[in-house]
């Protein structure tokens, strides 16, 4: 019983050993050493499997040897244990495989698609490997990279030079600025990064390469700018001012805090509080043109005295700006003021002051104060405004004085038309009539611009002037035929009062010299150039071209006194006017007045 239950044991132990055996086929993927050993197994256990059977079926002829099987019996549970326990060593050598190859395939693939160039050389500048990212910013394929040095890269022998002494110094190498040369020759700006490493028993130089190209033609692009607008800053024409606004938007945070919703209420109760606030403004700059404003020769001199520059200016200007930066707005603020130069000369200017917000948040430590002297524009239109006032004082004594003479020339041929002199005389006394009427029509147009030099400008709607001169003209005239065509809508003009005079002047000569049975009048106004075109046709007898010529002369003054007025107002327009014939090369068929005015447009 005994020896039967040692061998029934042992081809137990001994299969057990075989299917680890055969299991660590599938571990370590040697197949055939681990399909042998199992093999050899089995047949120990097929061995102890035949004793077994003869023993169970009475055949003793070779009976076993209980010292022998037990033996055997050992060596298959040594056989089983050796089995079990080598298992975990394969499995540890597995895995550890496996990781190793997931680690150099993640490695492999972080060289391969890394946004940057990576390169290994050895340490005579051979490349040994180079990903994707390095045959982009080179040019050179990885296959062309192993024929070609590291050195002939380089544009600038020095910087090779630099590079491995720094490397061969201490090892590494960061944020060295190199120029490179591609495939093709160009160059390029690389930022490059260098390690000495070890490998496999070798020294090898590890660098990354980053092309930087890009980068500096932005750097120099923003130096550049920088540069102009430093250089408009400095030698701008106007003053310009850099202020800090911000000690007093603290200043005014800290009085909201502690209660007051109404600021100019607040301001209208405490007058003094204005100027407390401007004082925390702190100028970062001016400009050459402040300095030459304000009489001084130095920026330290003009700030150390910014008091006497101040002076003169209203608080309730610097109302406005406080109030601005209280309602958090970056409109600009525009007033007109007298302050004094550092040498007591009374100056007349104009103040534009505005914040600007960046990226939707007002920047209040840059706030650009621009100032324009406007003293000789002042001089100059007080000047004007004296001529004009002497030109229409001697027009209104000429104009009175010529219609008394006109008004006794008229009442001493009315009374020569009583007298008994002759029929013959009567058509020389009608002409005398017409001549009057004609001085005091000229009287009366003269007049009617007198105001023309001073009048001021505001915004006219060109339709809707045009439309009422055209009802005025036919009116006046009517057997006129006007046709009107606007192709623009709500055309705007900046004008002063006499736009309507102007227009009237043209359309009323265009009826007055056409001698036709019907006479007609076209009108369009067209978008060109920044401006307005009125064009103004007829179908009257037209103009030769002398004189279209001379219908612009004053000293020719073929137009007459209508038509140099018209003149005198596009010209303070800033326009101006041209003559055609209406119908190209037939002078005969009319003329065409076409009168370009700028448009209005909003800038602020």
């Amino acid at each position: 019983m005994i020896v039967r239950f040692v061998l029934i044991t042992s081809v137990m132990f001994q299969i057990a050993s075989a299917v680890l055996a055969f299991r660590l086929t599938l571990i370590t993927g040697n197949r055939r050493s681990f399909t042998l050993i199992a093999a050899a197994i089995l047949l120990m256990a097929f061995r102890r499997a035949v004793t077994l059977y003869r023993l169970i079926s009475g055949d003793l002829t070779l009976p076993p040897d209980l010292a022998a099987e037990l033996i055997a019996l050992c060596i298959s549970v040594l056989m089983l244990i050796g089995m079990d326990s080598i298992a975990p060593l394969f499995h540890a050598i597995k895995d550890s495989e496996e990781a190793l190859r997931d680690s150099e395939s993640r490695y492999r693939m972080l060289f391969e698609t890394a946004p940057i160039a990576i390169v290994l050389t050895d340490i005579d500048g051979n490349f040994i490997a180079a990903n994707e990212w390095m045959e982009k910013i080179s040019d050179y394929s990885r296959n062309e990279l192993e024929s070609v040095k590291a050195p002939a890269l380089y544009v600038y022998e020095e910087d090779r030079n630099r590079v491995l002494a720094k490397v061969h110094e201490t090892g590494r190498l960061r944020d060295f600025e190199v120029e490179l040369r591609r495939k093709n020759g160009t160059t390029y700006h690389a930022l490059l990064n260098e390690d000495l490493v070890e490998l496999e028993g070798k020294k090898i130089n590890l660098a990354t390469i980053r092309d930087v190209t890009d980068q500096k033609r932005t750097e120099e692009a923003m130096r550049q700018s920088e540069a102009r607008y430093k250089a408009l800053f400095k030698y701008s024409p106007v003053s310009i001012w850099i202020e800090d606004f911000r000690a007093a938007s603290e200043w005014l945070d800290k009085l909201r805090a502690s209660g007051v919703s109404d600021l100019v209420k607040y301001f209208d109760d405490n007058p003094e509080a204005i100027l407390e606030v401007i004082s925390l403004v702190e100028v970062i700059d001016v400009n050459d043109a402040t300095l030459e404003i304000y009489e001084v020769d130095t920026r330290e001199a003009l700030l150390s005295r910014l008091n006497e520059v101040l002076i003169e200016v209203s608080p309730e200007y610097f109302k406005q700006e406080l109030l601005a930066i209280w309602e958090g707005k970056t409109y600009g603020i525009e007033f007109e003021t007298t302050t004094k130069t550092l040498k007591g000369n009374p100056i007349q200017v104009i103040v534009h002051w505005r914040s600007y917000a960046i990226n939707g948040k007002i920047d209040l430590s840059r706030v650009i104060v621009a100032i324009t002297d406007i003293t000789k524009r002042k001089r100059a239109e007080h000047d004007l405004r004296a001529a004009a006032d002497t030109a229409e004082l001697y027009l209104d004594l000429m104009g009175h004085d010529l219609r008394n003479h006109l008004q006794a020339i008229v009442m001493a041929t009315e009374i020569m038309k009583h007298m008994d002199i002759g029929a013959d005389v009567d058509p020389m006394f009608e002409l005398i009539l017409e001549s009057v009427d004609i001085s005091q029509s000229i009287i009366r147009k003269m007049q009617s611009t007198r105001g023309l030099l001073t009048a001021p400008f505001f915004i006219r709607p060109l339709d809707v002037v045009l439309n009422e001169c055209l009802i005025e003209l036919c009116a006046t005239y009517g057997d006129v035929k006007v046709e009107l065509g606007i192709q623009v809508q709500k055309p705007l003009v900046y004008a002063d009062r006499y736009l309507e005079h102007l227009l009237m002047n043209i359309l009323e000569n265009a009826v007055v010299h056409n001698n036709k049975k019907v006479r007609c009048i076209w009108v369009t106004v067209n978008e060109i150039e920044r401006g307005y075109e009125i064009s103004i046709s007829d179908n009257g007898p037209g103009l030769t071209e002398s004189e279209k010529e001379s219908l612009f002369d004053p000293e020719r003054r073929f137009g007459g006194v209508g038509v140099h007025q018209a003149i005198s107002i596009i010209r303070k327009y800033g326009g101006r006017i041209l003559v055609r014939d209406r119908i190209p090369n037939h002078q005969s068929q009319g003329i065409e007045l076409l009168i370009w005015l700028p448009k209005w447009s909003y800038s602020g």
